[in-house]
Protein backbone atom coordinates (compact mmCIF):
# COMPACT_ATOMS: atom_id res chain seq x y z
CA UNK A 1 0.00 0.00 0.00
CA UNK A 2 1.62 2.63 -1.31
CA UNK A 3 1.34 6.22 -1.61
CA UNK A 4 2.97 8.96 -4.02
CA UNK A 5 4.36 12.53 -3.89
CA UNK A 6 4.97 13.42 -7.43
CA UNK A 7 7.86 16.19 -7.40
CA UNK A 8 8.04 18.10 -11.22
CA UNK A 9 11.44 19.88 -10.90
CA UNK A 10 10.95 23.76 -12.73
CA UNK A 11 13.12 25.20 -15.47
CA UNK A 12 12.95 28.23 -13.88
CA UNK A 13 16.15 29.27 -11.27
CA UNK A 14 15.32 31.80 -8.46
CA UNK A 15 19.24 32.90 -6.62
CA UNK A 16 20.64 29.19 -8.49
CA UNK A 17 18.16 27.17 -6.25
CA UNK A 18 16.19 24.56 -8.30
CA UNK A 19 12.21 25.25 -7.56
CA UNK A 20 10.52 21.71 -6.69
CA UNK A 21 6.53 21.31 -6.48
CA UNK A 22 5.18 18.49 -5.63
CA UNK A 23 0.77 17.07 -5.99
CA UNK A 24 0.03 14.33 -3.61
CA UNK A 25 -1.69 12.07 -5.42
CA UNK A 26 -3.24 9.21 -3.26
CA UNK A 27 -3.80 5.45 -3.94
CA UNK A 28 -7.18 4.08 -2.85
CA UNK A 29 -6.50 0.79 -0.79
CA UNK A 30 -10.28 -0.56 -0.54
CA UNK A 31 -12.83 -1.70 -3.58
CA UNK A 32 -15.17 -0.18 -1.45
CA UNK A 33 -14.72 3.81 -1.16
CA UNK A 34 -16.31 7.03 -2.23
CA UNK A 35 -16.92 10.41 -1.49
CA UNK A 36 -13.14 11.24 -1.21
CA UNK A 37 -12.27 8.23 0.90
CA UNK A 38 -8.67 6.92 0.79
CA UNK A 39 -9.05 4.19 3.35
CA UNK A 40 -12.11 2.27 4.19
CA UNK A 41 -11.22 -0.03 7.29
CA UNK A 42 -13.64 -3.06 8.01
CA UNK A 43 -14.14 -5.79 10.14
CA UNK A 44 -11.99 -8.19 7.89
CA UNK A 45 -9.94 -5.76 6.59
CA UNK A 46 -6.38 -6.26 8.57
CA UNK A 47 -4.26 -3.33 9.63
CA UNK A 48 -2.81 -1.74 6.66
CA UNK A 49 0.53 0.16 6.50
CA UNK A 50 0.80 2.71 4.17
CA UNK A 51 4.12 4.08 3.30
CA UNK A 52 5.17 7.15 1.16
CA UNK A 53 7.33 7.57 -2.43
CA UNK A 54 8.64 10.66 -3.87
CA UNK A 55 8.57 10.68 -7.76
CA UNK A 56 10.67 12.82 -9.62
CA UNK A 57 10.45 14.38 -12.64
CA UNK A 58 13.32 11.91 -14.24
CA UNK A 59 10.99 9.07 -12.53
CA UNK A 60 13.51 8.31 -10.11
CA UNK A 61 12.13 7.61 -6.56
CA UNK A 62 12.48 7.38 -2.98
CA UNK A 63 10.97 6.04 -0.66
CA UNK A 64 10.60 8.75 2.44
CA UNK A 65 8.39 6.81 5.03
CA UNK A 66 11.03 6.60 7.79
CA UNK A 67 11.31 10.75 6.92
CA UNK A 68 7.68 10.85 7.09
CA UNK A 69 5.50 11.91 10.84
CA UNK A 70 1.80 10.61 11.37
CA UNK A 71 -1.11 12.35 13.44
CA UNK A 72 -4.20 10.87 13.69
CA UNK A 73 -7.36 13.28 13.90
CA UNK A 74 -8.94 11.50 16.49
CA UNK A 75 -7.47 8.58 18.10
CA UNK A 76 -10.68 6.85 19.34
CA UNK A 77 -11.20 5.82 15.67
CA UNK A 78 -8.33 5.70 14.53
CA UNK A 79 -4.42 5.20 15.67
CA UNK A 80 -0.96 5.33 13.46
CA UNK A 81 2.41 4.21 14.46
CA UNK A 82 5.72 5.65 13.61
CA UNK A 83 6.11 3.58 10.85
CA UNK A 84 2.51 4.13 8.69
CA UNK A 85 0.70 1.15 10.14
CA UNK A 86 -2.88 1.92 10.72
CA UNK A 87 -5.16 0.42 13.68
CA UNK A 88 -8.71 0.91 13.90
CA UNK A 89 -10.07 1.75 17.22
CA UNK A 90 -13.91 2.49 17.01
CA UNK A 91 -16.23 3.51 14.51
CA UNK A 92 -16.34 6.77 12.31
CA UNK A 93 -14.25 8.66 10.17
CA UNK A 94 -11.49 11.19 10.80
CA UNK A 95 -7.94 12.13 8.84
CA UNK A 96 -4.33 11.28 9.20
CA UNK A 97 -1.79 14.40 8.88
CA UNK A 98 1.38 13.56 7.14
CA UNK A 99 4.39 15.67 6.89
CA UNK A 100 8.11 14.83 5.16
CA UNK A 101 11.21 16.69 5.03
CA UNK A 102 12.61 15.89 1.19
CA UNK A 103 15.21 17.40 -0.21
CA UNK A 104 14.78 20.44 2.28
CA UNK A 105 11.14 20.79 1.43
CA UNK A 106 8.65 20.32 3.83
CA UNK A 107 5.53 17.89 2.11
CA UNK A 108 2.40 17.44 3.61
CA UNK A 109 -0.68 16.04 2.71
CA UNK A 110 -4.13 14.42 4.68
CA UNK A 111 -5.26 10.73 4.26
CA UNK A 112 -9.12 10.37 4.97
CA UNK A 113 -9.85 6.95 6.80
CA UNK A 114 -13.46 5.71 7.88
CA UNK A 115 -14.12 2.73 9.66
CA UNK A 116 -17.18 0.39 9.83
CA UNK A 117 -18.96 -0.76 12.27
CA UNK A 118 -20.44 -3.66 10.35
CA UNK A 119 -18.80 -6.02 7.84
CA UNK A 120 -19.47 -4.70 4.11
CA UNK A 121 -19.59 -6.98 1.39
CA UNK A 122 -17.53 -5.76 -1.68
CA UNK A 123 -19.55 -5.98 -4.78
CA UNK A 124 -16.93 -6.34 -7.18
CA UNK A 125 -19.55 -6.99 -10.42
CA UNK A 126 -23.00 -7.28 -11.90
CA UNK A 127 -24.99 -8.41 -14.48
CA UNK A 128 -28.15 -6.54 -15.99
CA UNK A 129 -31.18 -9.14 -17.29
CA UNK A 130 -28.07 -11.79 -17.09
CA UNK A 131 -25.98 -10.34 -19.45
CA UNK A 132 -22.87 -7.87 -17.90
CA UNK A 133 -23.96 -3.95 -18.86
CA UNK A 134 -21.65 -2.61 -21.85
CA UNK A 135 -23.51 0.93 -21.65
CA UNK A 136 -21.07 3.25 -22.25
CA UNK A 137 -22.37 6.01 -19.47
CA UNK A 138 -21.32 4.83 -15.93
CA UNK A 139 -22.06 8.26 -14.31
CA UNK A 140 -25.66 8.01 -14.86
CA UNK A 141 -28.34 5.27 -15.20
CA UNK A 142 -26.03 2.74 -14.54
CA UNK A 143 -25.45 -0.62 -12.76
CA UNK A 144 -21.86 0.85 -12.25
CA UNK A 145 -24.06 3.27 -9.87
CA UNK A 146 -24.99 0.55 -7.48
CA UNK A 147 -21.44 -0.96 -7.28
CA UNK A 148 -19.92 2.09 -6.64
CA UNK A 149 -21.95 2.99 -4.62
CA UNK A 150 -22.60 6.50 -5.95
CA UNK A 151 -24.74 9.20 -4.39
CA UNK A 152 -24.74 8.14 -1.28
CA UNK A 153 -22.48 9.92 1.74
CA UNK A 154 -20.96 7.28 3.06
CA UNK A 155 -19.93 3.36 2.84
CA UNK A 156 -22.01 1.87 5.34
CA UNK A 157 -25.37 0.69 6.38
CA UNK A 158 -26.17 4.39 7.56
CA UNK A 159 -25.25 6.10 4.46
CA UNK A 160 -28.08 8.59 3.13
CA UNK A 161 -28.84 8.59 -0.61
CA UNK A 162 -28.97 12.19 -2.66
CA UNK A 163 -31.77 13.10 -4.46
CA UNK A 164 -31.61 12.95 -8.33
CA UNK A 165 -32.99 15.55 -10.69
CA UNK A 166 -31.55 13.63 -13.31
CA UNK A 167 -30.82 9.61 -13.42
CA UNK A 168 -27.53 10.20 -11.95
CA UNK A 169 -26.54 8.07 -9.21
CA UNK A 170 -29.47 5.50 -10.06
CA UNK A 171 -29.90 2.86 -12.59
CA UNK A 172 -33.67 2.53 -14.07
CA UNK A 173 -34.78 0.75 -17.19
CA UNK A 174 -38.09 0.18 -19.04
CA UNK A 175 -39.81 -3.52 -19.16
CA UNK A 176 -38.94 -4.03 -22.85
CA UNK A 177 -34.93 -3.25 -22.32
CA UNK A 178 -34.63 -6.69 -20.49
CA UNK A 179 -32.20 -5.44 -17.60
CA UNK A 180 -33.67 -6.70 -14.78
CA UNK A 181 -33.27 -9.43 -13.00
CA UNK A 182 -30.11 -7.40 -11.11
CA UNK A 183 -27.27 -9.89 -10.20
CA UNK A 184 -24.94 -8.86 -7.92
CA UNK A 185 -21.43 -10.51 -7.85
CA UNK A 186 -19.47 -10.70 -4.26
CA UNK A 187 -16.73 -12.36 -5.93
CA UNK A 188 -16.13 -14.94 -3.82
CA UNK A 189 -18.71 -16.83 -1.90
CA UNK A 190 -19.56 -14.94 1.67
CA UNK A 191 -22.00 -15.85 4.61
CA UNK A 192 -24.42 -12.91 3.64
CA UNK A 193 -26.44 -11.17 6.96
CA UNK A 194 -28.66 -8.30 5.98
CA UNK A 195 -29.19 -6.46 2.34
CA UNK A 196 -30.36 -2.94 2.43
CA UNK A 197 -31.87 -1.20 -0.19
CA UNK A 198 -32.16 2.43 -0.89
CA UNK A 199 -35.04 3.12 -3.67
CA UNK A 200 -35.19 4.87 -6.65
CA UNK A 201 -34.69 8.51 -5.43
CA UNK A 202 -36.03 11.43 -7.93
CA UNK A 203 -38.64 14.54 -7.23
CA UNK A 204 -42.24 13.05 -8.11
CA UNK A 205 -42.31 16.04 -10.36
CA UNK A 206 -39.26 15.00 -12.02
CA UNK A 207 -39.53 15.16 -16.22
CA UNK A 208 -36.34 15.30 -18.36
CA UNK A 209 -34.77 13.54 -20.99
CA UNK A 210 -38.10 11.24 -21.26
CA UNK A 211 -37.67 10.15 -17.44
CA UNK A 212 -41.08 10.90 -15.44
CA UNK A 213 -42.31 9.08 -12.65
CA UNK A 214 -40.18 9.72 -10.03
CA UNK A 215 -40.17 7.59 -6.78
CA UNK A 216 -42.89 5.47 -8.00
CA UNK A 217 -40.42 4.32 -10.59
CA UNK A 218 -39.16 2.07 -7.42
CA UNK A 219 -38.89 -1.39 -7.53
CA UNK A 220 -42.05 -2.78 -5.31
CA UNK A 221 -42.68 -6.68 -5.48
CA UNK A 222 -39.57 -8.52 -5.63
CA UNK A 223 -38.08 -11.84 -5.77
CA UNK A 224 -34.54 -12.39 -4.31
CA UNK A 225 -32.43 -15.47 -5.03
CA UNK A 226 -28.91 -16.65 -4.19
CA UNK A 227 -26.63 -18.78 -5.29
CA UNK A 228 -22.50 -19.95 -4.94
CA UNK A 229 -22.31 -20.81 -8.79
CA UNK A 230 -24.03 -18.54 -10.64
CA UNK A 231 -26.10 -21.75 -12.22
CA UNK A 232 -27.79 -23.22 -9.07
CA UNK A 233 -30.52 -20.87 -7.44
CA UNK A 234 -32.55 -20.44 -3.97
CA UNK A 235 -35.16 -18.44 -3.50
CA UNK A 236 -34.95 -16.77 -0.24
CA UNK A 237 -37.60 -17.02 1.84
CA UNK A 238 -36.91 -14.92 5.02
CA UNK A 239 -38.60 -12.46 7.51
CA UNK A 240 -40.94 -10.23 5.08
CA UNK A 241 -41.32 -12.68 2.50
CA UNK A 242 -42.77 -11.94 -0.11
CA UNK A 243 -40.76 -9.09 -0.16
CA UNK A 244 -42.31 -5.64 -1.25
CA UNK A 245 -39.69 -2.79 -0.84
CA UNK A 246 -41.18 0.56 0.16
CA UNK A 247 -41.22 3.37 -2.02
CA UNK A 248 -38.49 6.08 -1.50
CA UNK A 249 -39.27 9.55 0.10
CA UNK A 250 -38.00 11.76 -2.71
CA UNK A 251 -36.27 13.57 -0.02
CA UNK A 252 -32.66 14.96 -0.14
CA UNK A 253 -30.23 12.46 1.99
CA UNK A 254 -32.93 9.70 2.72
CA UNK A 255 -31.67 6.80 4.55
CA UNK A 256 -32.53 3.26 3.53
CA UNK A 257 -35.76 2.28 2.41
CA UNK A 258 -35.78 -1.27 3.10
CA UNK A 259 -39.07 -3.32 3.07
CA UNK A 260 -42.42 -1.60 2.86
CA UNK A 261 -43.23 -3.37 6.79
CA UNK A 262 -43.95 -0.25 9.10
CA UNK A 263 -40.47 -0.78 10.57
CA UNK A 264 -38.10 -0.26 6.95
CA UNK A 265 -36.56 -3.38 7.93
CA UNK A 266 -33.28 -4.64 6.07
CA UNK A 267 -34.04 -8.17 4.04
CA UNK A 268 -32.22 -10.85 6.39
CA UNK A 269 -30.42 -13.85 4.85
CA UNK A 270 -29.31 -15.02 8.06
CA UNK A 271 -25.42 -16.33 7.19
CA UNK A 272 -26.75 -18.05 3.81
CA UNK A 273 -23.71 -18.50 1.98
CA UNK A 274 -23.79 -17.17 -1.84
CA UNK A 275 -21.56 -15.61 -3.74
CA UNK A 276 -24.18 -13.88 -6.17
CA UNK A 277 -27.81 -12.79 -5.62
CA UNK A 278 -30.36 -11.77 -7.77
CA UNK A 279 -33.07 -9.12 -7.87
CA UNK A 280 -36.22 -9.80 -9.66
CA UNK A 281 -39.19 -7.20 -9.93
CA UNK A 282 -42.42 -8.61 -11.05
CA UNK A 283 -42.71 -7.70 -14.98
CA UNK A 284 -46.07 -5.59 -14.17
CA UNK A 285 -45.93 -1.81 -13.62
CA UNK A 286 -47.71 -1.08 -10.45
CA UNK A 287 -47.06 -4.25 -8.78
CA UNK A 288 -43.10 -4.58 -9.85
CA UNK A 289 -42.69 -1.07 -9.34
CA UNK A 290 -44.33 1.87 -7.46
CA UNK A 291 -46.79 3.15 -10.86
CA UNK A 292 -44.16 4.72 -13.03
CA UNK A 293 -42.80 3.26 -16.40
CA UNK A 294 -39.60 2.51 -15.43
CA UNK A 295 -38.29 0.20 -12.99
CA UNK A 296 -35.70 1.54 -11.03
CA UNK A 297 -33.13 1.22 -7.97
CA UNK A 298 -30.29 4.08 -5.86
CA UNK A 299 -28.12 1.42 -3.85
CA UNK A 300 -28.34 -1.58 -2.60
CA UNK A 301 -25.53 -2.81 0.45
CA UNK A 302 -24.69 -6.34 1.98
CA UNK A 303 -23.85 -6.90 5.20
CA UNK A 304 -21.42 -10.16 5.98
CA UNK A 305 -22.65 -12.75 8.83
Amino acid sequence: MVAEWYGNQSSKVINDINVFSYMFTKVRISNITSNNLDILLTPEVQTPRIEFDVIYADESRQRCTPACSFQSGDEQIVQVSNDGEISAVGPGRTDIDVEADVDGRLLKTRVSVQVLEERILPMVGGLCGGVPEDRDGTFANHIQCILRGDGTDGPGIGARHRICPYPFFVYAALPDEKRFPLTIDFGSVQPVDEMYVWNYNAPNDFRVLGFSGGTRAGLRDVTIEYSEDGENWQELKTEGHPFRLAQATGEQWMPATNLDDGSNSPIRFHGAHARFVRIAPHADVGIGNWGAERFGLSQVRFTGK
